[in-house]
C-alpha cells in the first residue's frame, strides 16, 4: 500500500487526480488473505488499517483495482464507490482476440475509490 503522485498512477481512461482534484492518493496494491484465515476479518482489519495510514498521511483520496468476485466485495464493505469497469469479455487484444472471455465468475477489473474525512479518525 503506497502513495502515488500523479505522474506514476493512470487508468486508461480515467484521470482520478483530475477528478479528485488532488496531487496524491494512497493506492491499495493487492489485498488477499489465505483461504485457511479466510471468515477471520482480516481483510476488513488490512482495509482499517491503510484508511488510517491513509488519514494519518492527510490523505484523502484512497484507490484500487479489483480482478476478482472477492476483491470487489471487500472494497464494496469498506464503502470505496466503483469507478469503472472494464469487463473481461470485451476486451479485445491487438490481433483481435478475447484472451479474456469466459472468465466467470470474475467479471472484470473495476477501479474503486473512496473519499476519507480528515476530521475523523
Amino acid at each position: 500500500m503506497t502513495s502515488h503522485n500523479r505522474s506514476i498512477l493512470w487508468f486508461q481512461d480515467i484521470d482520478l487526480f483530475e477528478t479528485c482534484q488532488v496531487d496524491k492518493m494512497f493506492v491499495i496494491n493487492m489485498i488477499c488473505v489465505s483461504p485457511k484465515e479466510a471468515g477471520q476479518g482480516l481483510a476488513s482489519k488490512m482495509m482499517d488499517w491503510s484508511e488510517n495510514m491513509a488519514k494519518k498521511s492527510e490523505i484523502t483520496i484512497m484507490t484500487n483495482e479489483t480482478t476478482g468476485i472477492a476483491s470487489s466485495k471487500i472494497m464494496e464493505k469498506s464503502k470505496f464507490t466503483n469507478v469503472k469497469q472494464y469487463l473481461y469479455d470485451d476486451y479485445k487484444d491487438k490481433n483481435g482476440e478475447y484472451p479474456f472471455a469466459n472468465m466467470k465468475p470474475h467479471l472484470g477489473c473495476t477501479i474503486w475509490k473512496k473519499t476519507l474525512d480528515l476530521s475523523t479518525n
